[in-house]
C-alpha cells in the first residue's frame, strides 16, 4: 500500500504553535531529537506493507529503502490530499487502497500501520477511519489535551490516519469537498448526514456502529470505524503542551 504524508501544515499567528514554528511549516518541529516528518516517515519506512511514500508540502531525502516523492503545496489540506491521491492513483492504476496521514504524530511505530492496514485488507469499504476511547488516550499520555466527541456509553477522539479506497478518488471527489467545506459548520453538516442523526449524536443518543451506518447511508458510501488501541495515532501537536508531553514522552533516556 502507497502512503501519503500531508506535511505543508503552516501554524498562523493565532495558533498555539506559532511562536515556535514562525512561519515554518509544523512538521520542522523537533520532538525527542528529530523533526515530526522524520519520525512519521521512518515509522512508514518500517512497516513492511508500504511500498512508496508521498509527502505533500515538503522535500525531504531519506536513506530508508522505499521510494519517496515529493510533491508540492497546492495551497490547502483538501487540495494537498486530493493532488496526492490522484498521482498515486496514477502511478500505480491497479491499487485499491492507499493510506494518508498527518505529519504532526512524531510517536507512530510501524506496528501501529501495520494494524491499520491489517484492518482495512481483504475489505471493499471506502474509507476506514479510526477513533481511540479517552480511557486509552489519556492512561498513555496523562492531560493530552485532546478534545473527545461524546457519544452514548463512550467517548471518542479522531486517529490521524486513514485508509480510502481509489474508488473514493475517482468517484466522490464532490462529496470528500462537501465533508470537508463542512466540517465547521453545522448546518452544512446537517444538510449532508442528515438532521435527524445530527440530533442523535447532539443529545449523546447515538452510538459508534449507528453513526457509522447512518453516515454511510446518507452519503452513499460504505465506510468503517475502528476502535484503536494505540493512542500514539491519535496524540498530534497543536499545542506548546502536547510538544512537552511527546518531547520527554521520545527524548532518549
Amino acid at each position: 500500500m502507497d502512503a501519503i504524508v500531508l506535511a505543508a501544515g503552516k501554524p498562523g499567528p493565532s495558533a498555539p504553535l506559532y511562536a515556535l514554528t514562525r512561519g515554518d511549516p509544523k512538521a520542522l518541529l523537533k520532538v525527542g531529537g528529530q523533526t515530526m516528518l522524520e519520525r512519521v516517515v521512518s515509522a512508514l519506512a518500517d512497516a513492511p506493507s508500504i511500498q512508496r511514500i508521498y509527502i505533500v508540502g515538503l522535500e525531504y531525502s531519506s536513506r530508508s529503502g522505499r521510494p519517496i516523492t515529493c510533491l508540492a503545496d497546492q495551497g490547502g489540506l483538501f487540495s494537498n490530499g486530493m493532488y496526492a491521491l490522484k498521482r498515486a492513483a496514477a502511478d500505480q492504476p491497479s491499487a485499491g487502497q492507499f493510506l494518508i496521514t498527518s505529519s504532526d504524530i512524531p510517536a507512530l511505530r510501524a506496528e501501529m500501520v501495520e494494524w491499520l492496514i491489517g484492518q482495512a485488507r481483504g475489505y471493499d469499504d471506502d474509507i476506514f477511519y479510526n477513533v481511540i476511547s479517552k480511557e486509552i488516550m489519556e492512561r498513555r499520555y496523562p492531560g493530552s489535551g485532546r478534545t473527545y466527541v461524546r457519544l452514548k456509553g463512550q467517548e471518542v477522539c479522531g486517529g490521524d490516519l486513514i485508509v480510502v479506497s481509489a474508488r473514493m478518488i475517482k468517484e466522490k471527489e464532490d462529496l470528500w469537498r462537501g465533508l470537508f467545506a463542512a466540517r465547521k459548520n453545522p448546518f452544512r453538516l446537517a444538510a449532508l448526514i442528515g438532521i435527524r442523526t445530527l440530533i442523535l449524536f447532539l443529545f449523546r443518543q447515538l452510538t459508534l456502529d449507528a453513526a457509522v451506518a447512518a453516515v454511510s447511508s446518507r452519503l452513499g458510501i460504505r465506510g468503517r470505524v475502528l476502535l484503536c488501541p494505540f493512542a500514539e495515532m491519535g496524540m498530534d501537536i497543536d499545542k506548546p503542551d502536547q510538544l512537552k508531553i511527546l518531547d520527554r514522552d521520545l527524548s532518549p533516556r
